[in-house]
């Protein structure tokens, strides 16, 4: 079974030509719940038969992000018939096993109407069946008196947030209850994303939706296991760093409630953000104020994420590049500055020179710490030059 996520057009040759405009609106517009996931569509390839002529797929299982997990719904057209609304089978679920047709005009109206030439005909079903399942999981956890505690504890969260659209439920085979919730705070200020180019997927957008943080807290009713996790999307995984690397503390059921472990959660993830987004800032002016006061000499900079620029530098008719490269601790951590000759060659590279001890505080402005080092170059690059000399004479 192949994994097919991109809309290209020899993937849409596996379909029929009347289904192929619903197949696009799910790659188009497949967000769907409080994942940072789209929807992915798994179908086996289409062969030619003896005849020669195109077998085309009236089948195919649709890979569906939920509270965490995937679910793996088929979807079945009868008889090539396309005007009739696909049948889907939900497997090892007993979601929606014998629905009467009351159920479905009221809660599936775009099944119960059914129009193939409506491009969002398949995924307002699916949107709508997503509903009705997160109803069902909901339904599991209140009827159940084993999680009468949990659900408890789900009312108080929904009644505290008002937010029950961006909390997801899900009950495992094993009973286990996984609550599945969106930390809601602005990343705006972060660094903008920069898409990594791979070789032969240039087209690959890594980072399809909008910035999300979620948080899954598995539970156990008799809480002998606690589970919890932060999952981020691309952009925050690329400028946070991975949810690992946050060491979020582990939900205590004996000292937590929900609430206030979401509330931890996204205390830590604020200021987390709040450290970036001064880092970025103080690294823009950083560069900017470089680019102020030495336009003439600037060979290239990070435009993006601020984290270098390179200048060609004359001291007494000595030329020296210097690459100033800014880390994520900036200011805390001074920038690394390296001289290089354009004359000398060390082991048939360029000769460098790290300029450690310029003077530095993570106090002083942007300004001033250009400024400082600019003195200090004028000063170090003569040193350089005699380093170079010496070098040249052994």
């Amino acid at each position: 079974m192949d994994d097919i996520s991109l809309p290209d057009d020899h993937v849409l040759l596996n379909f029929p030509p009347r289904l192929r405009k619903n197949i696009k609106e799910i790659w188009k517009d497949g967000k769907i719940g409080i994942s940072s996931k789209s929807m992915k569509v798994h179908v086996n390839p289409t062969k030619a038969s003896d005849d020669y002529s195109v077998i085309y797929k009236d089948n195919f299982i649709l890979e569906i992000p939920y509270a965490g997990r995937a679910l793996y719904w088929e979807v079945m057209f009868k008889d090539e018939d396309y005007g009739y609304p696909p049948d889907f089978d939900f497997p090892n679920d007993s979601f929606l096993f014998d629905p009467d047709i009351d159920t479905i005009s009221a809660h599936m109206p775009s099944l119960a109407n059914w129009n193939i030439n409506n491009s969002k005909s398949l995924i307002s079903v699916i949107r709508e069946l997503m509903v009705l399942y997160k109803k069902y999981q909901i339904s599991r956890l209140q009827t159940d008196n084993k999680y009468s505690a949990l659900y408890t504890e789900y009312q108080y969260l929904i009644s505290e947030t008002n937010d029950a659209e961006n909390i997801e439920v899900y009950i495992d085979n094993g009973g286990t209850v996984h609550f599945f919730i969106c930390i809601n705070i602005s990343f705006s200020d972060l660094p903008p994303y920069v898409q990594p180019m791979l070789i032969g997927k240039a087209d690959n957008v890594l980072n399809p939706n909008e910035d999300t943080a979620t948080l899954r807290v598995a539970l156990k009713p008799d809480s002998s296991k606690v589970q919890s996790d932060l999952q981020l999307s691309p952009r925050l995984e690329q400028v946070i760093g991975s949810a690992s690397t946050l060491h979020i503390p582990t939900f205590n059921k004996d000292s937590n409630n929900l609430l206030d472990y979401i509330s931890q959660i996204t205390t830590l993830l604020e200021e987390r953000v709040e450290q970036i987004s001064n880092n970025y800032k103080l690294k823009n002016e950083y560069i900017s104020f470089i680019i102020s006061v030495c336009g003439c000499n600037i060979i290239e900079y990070d435009s993006t994420l601020f984290s270098k620029v390179v200048l060609l530098c004359e001291v007494n008719n000595f030329y020296t590049l210097v690459l100033i490269q800014i880390g994520n601790k900036f200011p805390q951590e001074k920038p690394k500055v390296t001289l290089r000759s354009i004359y000398h060659l060390q082991h048939d590279k360029p000769f460098v020179h790290n300029l450690d001890n310029y003077p530095y505080s993570p106090r002083w402005t942007p300004e001033e710490m250009v400024k400082r080092l600019i003195t200090n170059l004028k000063e170090e690059i003569p040193n350089f030059q005699v380093i170079c000399q010496k070098l040249a004479a052994s």
